[in-house]
């Protein structure tokens, strides 16, 4: 219900003498800086927050930040296959793990979820990424506003590993991104597929 809830620089141009036209290059290179630097999990140079306890499943393993817990409640909650964890703000770190076949693919499980994420999002912007952790794979990047006008960003990503289709979501505020980078640092650098 909670997950339920969190999921159900903007400036404006007075005049002046810039041109249209640089005024549209000037915005969207403040825009690709803005998604660059301050979305969820990408600080390279964020500091890893200390972990409060070491998750080890059969499936995969992590590092789980100060303040965080596992939302075991879910009607989904598989503790080897669908595990959601969050903290005390907006922050939210999705793990799903299926074995690869026909019916679930990287494509399918990104598909679907963008979807999802799609019919609650307005003033919705996407971009893309190929790399999470130290995997290799496909990534979507989502913001916008829910709820009327609620800022939130959801990073998207699918992998493969031997067997193993992974997908991992994290989302949050893009405050909460900006204050919670060292804790997804953390998650990043010690998620493992096993």
């Amino acid at each position: 219900a909670r997950l339920r809830q969190k999921i159900v620089a903007t400036r404006f141009w007075k005049g002046g003498r810039l041109g249209a036209r640089m005024k549209s290059k000037i915005i969207a290179l403040t825009l690709l800086s803005l998604l660059c630097f301050t979305g969820c999990g990408r600080h390279s140079k964020a500091t890893p927050t200390k972990s409060s306890a070491e998750i080890d499943r059969k499936t995969f393993s992590m590092s789980l930040p100060v303040g965080w817990t596992e939302l075991t409640k879910d009607d989904m909650y598989d503790p080897d296959s669908f595990v959601m964890f969050e903290n005390s703000e907006s922050c939210l770190f999705i793990v799903f793990i299926g074995k690869k076949s026909a019916g679930m693919t990287v494509d399918m499980i990104l598909e679907k979820e963008k979807q999802s994420y799609e019919k609650k999002f307005t003033d919705l912007t996407t971009s893309k990424f190929s790399s999470w952790s130290k995997y290799q794979g496909q990534g979507v990047e989502m913001a916008g506003k829910i709820d009327g006008g609620i800022k939130y960003r959801s990073r998207m990503f699918g992998f493969e590993n031997g067997d193993n289709v992974c997908a991992v979501i994290e989302a949050a505020t893009p405050g909460d991104c900006e204050t919670y980078a060292g804790d997804y640092e953390t998650i990043h650098q010690s998620f493992n597929l096993k």
